[in-house]
């Protein structure tokens, strides 16, 4: 993500100081499928690219977010193939948007929106079944020490016809099994042992269960992704509002415990949103140390100069910083024409974890 602050006009050109996350090595998913244009992978490569078997299409008028979604037949037995599972031994994450296109469910046979197996277990499960009148979400792992155990847990899962976000975070240091629905926290499951190691995958599929066929869903499945970490809660509600290769860049645990010291609406906690109204962002606030509620325009980067010494023209750049930003790199950029911008050339004066200042030459014109 990348945040531009205007500080003022120098002498023919804009100074911007420009605030993003720095990278953050597992923040992207080890596969995600958008279903935008094709079934191939969105991340991951080729090797995680979908099969499609029996006739799925990708439906470009359906969509979570922007552009498709994966279309199913049940009675078709439509299902997709991914021939290498991004589900590995230890912690993991999986995600998925779905739409059961039913009225209702009959009887209690499973509807499954994607399992991971090896053809014998599932160490990742997902699908709905109606129980005792109500639909369920089921999430089943296969084995977790007892031969033969399939442990699982089981939550209301609302009406068909609507979409719903389903996200499973699995923690092999404390073997729990957490499921969220929607974003929020629905269910927990303590397992005996790692179920990864004991019960691994080869691949998966988005669909159907193990066997492909039998048992498939009905509708529309849409943003699929597998991380090899636990996804924080945070993680999940921003699944809730943007696509599984935008959710990298908020992986921070500084940002995340520093908005929530504000009240802030749900809606506006992302890092680009203004919540004070000001143009400042969230991010930059963040970067600043600023409140993301002040609706005044305080505390931003000041510029004093221009001046001139042997080396040429340039200003001074005074930069108040939030220590505990830690995650976020700061640069500066410079234009002559607000069209064209390329990096500025700066020298650190002072450097402290509260506040920076710098030299930044001014371009010729």
């Amino acid at each position: 993500m990348r945040q531009k602050i205007r500080t003022g006009p120098l002498v023919g050109a804009v100074l911007l100081i420009v605030a993003a996350f720095a990278p953050q090595t597992g923040a992207e998913p080890v596969a995600y499928w958008s279903f935008n244009e094709d079934f191939t992978a969105t991340i991951g490569g080729p090797e995680y690219d979908g099969v499609p078997a029996n006739g799925p299409v990708i439906d470009p008028s359906v969509s979570r977010f922007d552009g498709g979604s994966a279309r199913f037949i049940r009675n078709e037995e439509h299902f997709i193939h991914i021939p290498k599972s991004p589900i590995s031994q230890g912690s993991h994450t999986y995600a998925a948007w779905y739409n059961l296109d039913l009225e209702s469910m009959d009887g209690s046979d499973r509807y499954f929106v994607l399992e991971a197996s090896d053809g014998n277990t599932w160490p990742a499960s997902y699908g709905l079944r109606r129980s005792d009148g109500e639909p369920v979400g089921q999430v089943f792992t296969h084995d977790d020490g007892i031969t033969g155990g399939t442990p699982n847990t089981s939550f209301p899962a609302g009406e068909p016809g609507e979409w719903r976000h389903i996200a499973v975070t699995y923690n092999a240091e404390t073997l729990r099994l957490k499921a969220y629905l929607d974003g929020e926290a629905i269910a927990v499951r303590a397992l005996r042992s790692d179920a990864t190691t004991i019960s691994p995958s080869d691949y998966l599929n988005i669909g159907g269960h193990r066997g492909g066929t039998g048992r498939n869903w009905e509708g529309w499945i849409d943003e699929v992704a597998v991380w090899d970490r636990v996804l924080s809660h945070r993680e999940i509600e921003l699944l809730q509002m943007t696509s599984p290769d935008l959710i990298g860049g908020f992986r921070h645990a500084g940002y995340e415990a520093w908005i929530d010291g504000f009240e802030i609406p749900h809606d506006l906690l992302l890092p680009e949103a203004d919540p004070g109204g000001n143009g400042v962002t969230n991010l930059e606030s963040y970067a600043f140390g600023l409140d993301p509620t002040e609706t005044r325009r305080e505390g931003l980067p000041e510029v004093s100069g221009p001046q001139s010494d042997a080396n040429g023209d340039f200003v001074t750049v005074t930069i108040s910083r939030n220590p505990e930003a830690e995650n976020v790199n700061l640069a500066v950029e410079v234009s002559s024409d607000l069209i064209e911008w390329e990096p500025g050339e700066a020298t650190v004066l002072l450097d402290r974890a509260d506040l920076q200042v710098l030299r930044v030459e001014i371009p010729d014109r």
